[in-house]
């Protein structure tokens, strides 16, 4: 409308928006205070309260039940020291994620350790939060380590990465030493990018 002053003013008001999530919404304040342990391959443990990660992750609601057979409510621990995406950074993220929902990691290598740790403990949003992430960083330049990585998980950065692959047969040839490492540490995708290859040569 305009006002006494000729001055044109605009007011609207936005309706039908969803209300942001509150992750602490189901966190059980009457239950015991319990910390978890999660112990890394290097530096100290890191504590977190058992009643966030059950209210928010269904496989440690399962881990933690007083039924369960699992072997870490009795020495209250987590064992990661085998898990090599397992680093201070990641599971810093990923407990982080549990308290605000969000991940904004830096880096490629965080992205994937994160996605490979969320997956793990079956936290559905954060696979979804890390492949936005991989989705951003994704260049000719770390398409086979992405692939690598991500092979047969199905998920869209994976498809990705094949389009990129498929749409410029090249970046293949540019990638020489990065093939060579690839054979040696990765015979399958090798092995799946050779097949796929010679498909597109008999289809032309």
């Amino acid at each position: 409308f305009v006002d006494e002053n000729d001055q044109m003013e605009i007011r609207a008001e936005v309706h039908g928006l969803p209300p942001a999530p509150n992750p602490l919404v189901s966190w059980d304040l009457t239950a015991e205070l319990k910390p978890l342990s999660f112990r890394l391959a290097s530096g100290p443990p890191l504590f977190f309260d058992q009643r966030l990660l059950t209210a928010r992750c269904e496989y440690f609601q399962k881990m933690l039940d007083e039924t369960a057979t699992w072997k870490e409510p009795s020495v209250g621990e987590v064992d990661l020291r085998s898990d090599p995406h397992a680093s201070q950074e990641s599971v810093l993220a990923v407990l982080g994620f549990l308290v605000a929902d969000v991940f904004d990691p830096k880096d490629v290598s965080l992205a994937l350790s994160v996605r490979a740790m969320a997956d793990r403990f079956c936290i559905v949003d954060l696979v979804k939060c890390a492949d936005d992430a991989l989705a951003s960083f994704l260049s000719e330049d770390n398409v086979l380590t992405l692939l690598g990585e991500l092979l047969d998980t199905g998920s869209e950065v994976e498809a990705a990465c094949w389009k990129m692959l498929e749409s410029d047969s090249k970046l293949l040839v540019k990638q020489q030493a990065m093939l060579d490492q690839l054979i040696e540490q990765q015979p399958a995708l090798a092995k799946r990018l050779i097949l796929k290859f010679a498909s597109l040569i008999a289809e032309r």
